[in-house]
């Protein structure tokens, strides 16, 4: 049983990084990426 409980997580964890590597690519997150698009950027 606890076997068949682990596969499930371990399935569970893999979906989630598949997810989220379609989402935000194969970079480092980074907070001031996540929310500009690639050819703008702000002067501070």
């Amino acid at each position: 049983m606890f076997k068949k409980i682990k596969k499930s997580f371990e399935n569970f964890i893999k979906n989630l990084g598949n997810s989220n590597e379609s989402t935000f690519g194969n970079k480092a997150l980074d907070c001031c990426d996540l929310n500009r698009e690639k050819s703008s950027k702000k002067d501070k």
